[in-house]
């Protein structure tokens, strides 16, 4: 009404809206309604009072002098103070209500309420081992969770748009917290959204609502960036033509691989897809639920993976989602998805991390849960490379009385199904199915294959239930739609099982899987180290889920430590290591390594421990021979 009343609209100056107004002021006011929840007492009133306020600083008529000082009063003592303990005062929460401290400020003409607001404001723009933006960019709220999206979106709304303000003024963002700002949104923010949708694992509670996804809100944000930091003027162009349609979902992007060490989280990219692995440590928290949200999302940070290409595989897919058989886990099948307390809860894994080398990547998760009777272990790796992303499983064991399943897939069902299953190869029928000797999958492109046997259900069929099951401020409606569902059964507590499957998410043809396999050899999968060679690409990958060595036809390896290790430029005449300790607690590994071309020798790698903020980095050396 503010807006309609106050901007080049038919309504600009009209009396009757005025008086409205201000009856709806003085009605709240008056009436001085109290909500539950302290995000509504001191964020979201106290911002619309003061957006309101300022806005009709701009009219006809202003708001009654006694009505607007009533109001400003009412802001400064409910909204509180962004420099409060506890969560209320960090991060997003901080800069929310510093945000009504400013406009407070503004209205007053208060230089001291204003100049407060704006360095409280700005105080969350900074690298943090606390909630922020992390030292690897990725954005953790309510602990150490993965928020990029979520807490993440309002801090680059918020920040861009104060920075916006406050352009050219004493109060501008300095130029180290703009380009922390601006490496936020370039390097976590964007990467994680396809065409116009966000990839799911980075959302925290917020998936459990009605198009938590769809990113059309933030090309606003991208306009101010364009401002912000115009020597990236292009970056940000490119993001709003593929979030507003104009362009495809893989306009110019480019292959990369992030390995986000501070919040347990994989990112790979290439033009043609993106695919995700989020898992959970006892360095950081698993996905949370709070306030009625999020109330099946318990084994979304036991290796949930996410693969995308036009974006919207998942669109709106979680209120009939099976929440025991997320994509990437290997979980009970459980009809009564764990429950725990809200908030901030820790992980249990000690061995979850990654290695990267900017386009290349493995990512290895040591599961062991032992709450709410999951009872199940397990070590899972994945190998990152262009066309291809092995992953693997061994050791997997459990207690639980639930059978056991690996997810390979869950999405939703636009297409036919092909199966090869070593007889012959035909479009899948809808219902569920059953195979003890596939080799391969294809659905949309995507091509999903099995070098060794293993009991794989397949389900092309209609799912159904409602949103309110995740969400209790959702709708009750029933809802169906027909889902993709792809997963290993491993049997009801089940002893050092395995899995081996292999993803090549753009295939034209019917894939061959032993041409496939003349390319990538498996070379081991057992408990102790799980290692993958990609030969035209000279790249070999090795898990260390224990101390061992490591031989095959070019290298051996010994290493002293648990660890993860990349080798690059096999067959030249130097070859590139790369090394992270997931379990972030060694000052230094040691690998004795000898080849065809060296003898024994000893490598080094001097390591930051928890809680170094490098604690579970990529650490690279160059090795001549």
């Amino acid at each position: 009404m503010a807006i309609g009343y106050t901007s080049e609209s038919k309504y600009r100056g009209n009396p009757e809206l005025y008086h409205r107004i201000i009856q709806g002021l003085s009605y709240w006011f008056d009436t001085h309604p109290v909500s539950t929840n302290w995000f509504m007492q001191q964020i979201a009133c106290p911002q619309h009072i003061g957006v309101i306020l300022v806005l009709m600083r701009c009219g006809k008529l202003r708001v009654p002098i006694g009505l607007e000082n009533k109001l400003l009063e009412r802001m400064e003592t409910e909204g509180g103070r962004p420099d409060q303990k506890g969560s209320q005062g960090t991060a997003a929460n901080k800069l929310a209500i510093a945000t009504h401290w400013i406009y407070r400020g503004c209205l007053t003409k208060d230089k001291e309420v204003l100049s407060f607001g704006i360095e409280q404001a700005y105080h969350p723009i900074q690298l943090t081992t606390e909630q922020g933006i992390q030292y690897d960019y990725s954005y953790q709220q309510h602990g150490k969770q993965l928020h990029i999206g979520g807490y993440g979106s309002g801090i680059a709304d918020e920040i861009s748009r104060l920075a916006m303000y406050t352009r050219n003024t004493p109060y501008a963002l300095t130029d180290e917290k703009l380009d922390i700002f601006n490496r936020f949104i370039r390097e976590a923010y964007l990467p994680v959204v396809r065409g116009k949708f966000f990839l799911y694992n980075v959302l925290g509670r917020g998936l459990s609502r009605v198009n938590a996804l769809n990113q059309t809100f933030f090309i606003p944000v991208l306009k101010r960036m364009m401002l912000l930091d115009p020597s990236h003027s292009p970056t940000y162009q490119e993001s709003i033509d593929r979030i507003s349609g104009q362009q495809s979902p893989d306009f110019q992007l480019q292959a990369a691989h992030t390995y986000f060490w501070c919040s347990d989280y994989t990112l790979h990219q290439r033009p043609e897809y993106t695919f995700d692995v989020r898992t959970a440590s006892i360095y950081t928290t698993r996905s949370e639920n709070g306030n009625g949200e999020n109330l099946k999302g318990f084994f979304l940070t036991e290796g949930a993976t996410t693969l995308v290409k036009e974006g919207n595989e998942y669109e709106n897919i979680f209120s009939i989602w099976d929440w025991s058989k997320i994509p990437g886990t290997t979980t009970p099948s459980m009809t009564q998805i764990p429950l725990p307390d809200q908030w901030e809860k820790p992980g249990t894994s000690t061995f979850a991390g990654g290695v990267s080398d900017g386009k290349y990547g493995i990512s290895a998760y040591g599961m062991d849960e032992k709450l709410y009777d999951v009872n199940t272990q397990a070590n899972k790796s994945w190998f990152f490379f262009d066309n291809e992303i092995v992953c693997l499983g061994s050791g997997i064991n459990s207690t639980s009385e639930h059978e056991i399943c690996t997810t390979i897939e869950q999405c939703l069902l636009k297409g036919d199904i092909y199966v090869n299953d070593k007889n012959s190869s035909y479009t899948l029928p809808a219902g569920h199915h059953f195979y003890q000797n596939p080799v391969w999958v294809k659905y949309r492109n995507t091509a999903y294959l099995f070098p060794e046997d293993g009991d794989l259900h397949i389900s092309n069929q209609s799912q159904e239930g409602s949103w309110q099951l995740i969400n209790q401020s959702q709708s009750v409606n029933n809802i169906k739609e027909d889902v993709f569902k792809i997963w290993f059964t491993h049997g009801v507590k089940p002893e050092q099982k395995q899995y081996t499957y292999i993803i090549i998410p753009e295939i034209k043809e019917d894939p061959k899987l032993e041409s496939v396999l003349q390319d990538i050899e498996i070379i081991s999968n057992t408990d102790s180290i799980q290692a993958v060679k990609h030969k035209p690409l000279n790249i070999l990958g090795i898990v260390f889920h224990q101390p061992g060595t490591f031989e095959n036809n070019d290298f051996t390896i010994k290493a002293d430590k648990k660890c993860i290790c990349m080798i690059t430029n096999i067959t030249g005449n130097s070859f590139h290591l790369y090394l992270a300790d997931p379990a972030r607690v060694n000052d230094n590994i040691l690998l004795t390594v000898s080849t065809k071309q060296m003898q024994k020798r000893d490598i080094n790698f001097n390591l930051p421990s928890h809680p170094d903020p490098s604690a579970g980095k990529t650490f690279h050396q160059i090795i001549n021979y």
